[in-house]
């Protein structure tokens, strides 16, 4: 299943070889589409027409229609790191790095929590509380939640890293 990166929303082939599509709205909810789509372009195609909606002004309106998208609470960072190291081609060793690391220093301290509720002053305060005396894990794990976070803006989950 791969997903492409979009200046807005996002398109995921899944495993049936049709599309589904999702994007941030205004209020910061997560929607998806209403189906999946049997092409890219036709995605992107109801893409467009929903950032048109939002553009005019006329978005709100959508909510009215039951046939439209549902809006969806934003993820938790746990529910968000499965999704993200599933969705990566990693190699085995890497992709057993990753999950040790999730494991044991990042959703202990940060996997209950919605991703738009993480601060940069407790990430600073985290990192700063990890074993000095392990630099490299330290670096290992601060550069995760990093890509982590970088994959979530470019999601439009988030606003900043």
């Amino acid at each position: 299943m791969t997903r492409a990166r979009r200046s807005w929303g996002s398109i995921r082939n899944l495993p049936s070889k049709r599309y589904k599509a999702t994007y941030t709205g205004p209020d910061l909810a997560r929607y998806v589409g209403p189906d999946t789509f049997a092409t890219r372009v036709a995605a992107e195609t109801w893409l467009l027409k929903v950032r048109q909606t939002i553009d005019d002004g006329s978005w709100a309106s959508l909510l009215a229609h039951a046939d439209d998208p549902e809006p969806t609470p934003p993820p938790t960072l746990r529910a968000y790191a499965e999704e993200w190291l599933d969705g990566r081609d990693l190699k085995p060793r890497t992709r057993q790095h990753c999950r040790q690391t999730l494991d044991s220093r990042i959703l202990p301290e940060f996997g209950g929590r919605v991703l738009t509720e993480v601060t940069p002053a407790e990430v600073r305060a985290w990192h700063a509380a990890l074993d000095p005396t392990k630099p490299t894990i330290r670096a290992h794990s601060y550069a995760l939640l990093r890509t982590l976070s970088s994959t979530a803006v470019a999601d439009e989950l988030v606003e900043a890293n």
